[in-house]
């Protein structure tokens, strides 16, 4: 179940990083990851869980609405990785929020859009 998350949504339970790690310097991994902001805190489920943006499916973006602010970068150059960042940084800030304000909905993300 927690592999099958990981693939479809990009979420990963600390027991499966533990496991996929073989118990070895998870809490360094996890630390080196969030700070060169390849993963993040994901606190919308009871338990500990974190976001790997590299590893989210592109869904059915029809679902998404409400405000928008868009980033259209089609027509120039950025590296690969930005977006994935720029995820990492709207949930790190968004769970920060919900911490102080429990009524915050869950973010739906997909490979090259996002609701926050």
């Amino acid at each position: 179940e927690d592999l099958t998350r990981l693939f479809a949504d990009g979420i990963a339970s600390r027991d499966l990083l533990e496991y996929v790690w073989d118990n070895k310097q998870v809490d360094f991994l996890i630390d080196l990851m969030s700070q060169t902001m390849l993963l993040s805190e994901w606190n919308f489920d009871d338990e500990r869980t974190f976001l790997i943006p590299s590893l989210v499916n592109d869904g059915d973006t029809r679902s998404l609405n409400g405000r928008r602010c868009i980033f259209d970068f089609s027509k120039s150059f950025l590296p690969s990785g930005v977006f994935q960042r720029l995820l990492c940084l709207c949930v790190t800030h968004s769970v920060a929020y919900k911490t102080a304000n429990a009524c915050i909905a869950e973010p739906k993300l997909y490979a090259h859009s996002a609701s926050i």
